[in-house]
């Protein structure tokens, strides 16, 4: 039965640095090798490759939560809602959203 592993990690575009995303799976390795497929980095994980914590699907309401998916909240000064990471966008930190971080931890706005 799938549940929503939930994991700590760093992202560029949160005013933190720090982010939470879960993903439907059936088990922690499933979780984990889907967020790899997705772009995310061993480094990027703030708790290794262990869950935070694991929840039900009926604590998210979000539409469209089945196998495989990925759910993400940003600490913007506060923790953002849940929601629904679109499957063609990178989680990469490195490159993430409009953001690029160099290998001496700039970070440079693309255009």
């Amino acid at each position: 039965m799938d549940q929503i592993f939930v994991f700590a990690v760093e992202d560029a575009e949160a005013a933190c640095w720090r982010a939470e995303l879960g993903v439907v799976a059936p088990d922690k390795a499933a979780a984990v090798r889907r967020l790899r497929e997705a772009g995310v980095r061993k480094s990027q994980f703030r708790n290794g490759l262990r869950p935070d914590r694991v929840m039900g699907l009926s604590e998210i309401a979000l539409a469209g939560l089945r196998s495989g998916a990925v759910v993400r909240r940003r600490d913007d000064d506060g923790w953002t809602p849940w929601e629904v990471v679109a499957s063609d966008r990178t989680l990469n930190w490195r490159r993430s959203g409009h953001f690029a971080i160099d290998s001496r931890g700039g970070v440079h706005r693309l255009r």
